[in-house]
């Protein structure tokens, strides 16, 4: 058994488990991720959870969703069910929709124009990773 892992900061210590109590595989990971007063990915804010060491799966759980509870995601209804993008390809087919509110802070970026609408999931990465709504060929054609 390996009693040696190599932590994402580069150091090695010995870890045996992931700090998320809950963890389905604590020790089944081959990358630990120690969470520093630095650690700002995805957005989030991590302070809770400051000087903990997650396992892949809990830590890509956390900056994704920003909690390590897992849960089922409840199937959309209504108004929240289709996104509210005008040029959305697709706006009533997604396995997930986002409501943008105030809090709203992933990949950095700033949600204000966003703020009230309900997004696909391809619309909010796109939004989480260029800062707009529009598809690249859009923008090429402007």
């Amino acid at each position: 058994e390996r009693d040696r892992f190599r932590l994402r900061d580069g150091a090695q210590e010995q870890v045996h488990r992931c700090a998320y109590d809950k963890c389905a595989n604590p020790s089944e990971s081959q990358h630990f991720y120690r969470i520093t007063g630095t650690t700002e990915a995805g957005g989030r804010d991590w302070s809770a959870l400051e000087g903990k060491v997650l396992c892949s799966a809990c830590y890509q759980q956390y900056l994704v969703r920003g909690t390590l509870a897992r849960g089922r995601l409840k199937p959309p209804d209504g108004e929240e069910a289709r996104c509210t993008y005008e040029e959305c390809e697709n706006p009533g087919q997604s396995y997930q929709f986002y409501r943008i509110v105030g809090s709203t802070a992933a990949g950095g970026q700033d949600w204000s124009p966003v703020f009230g609408h309900v997004l696909c999931n391809a619309c909010y990465k796109r939004y989480r990773s260029k800062g707009t709504l529009q598809r690249s060929s859009t923008l090429s054609e402007s």
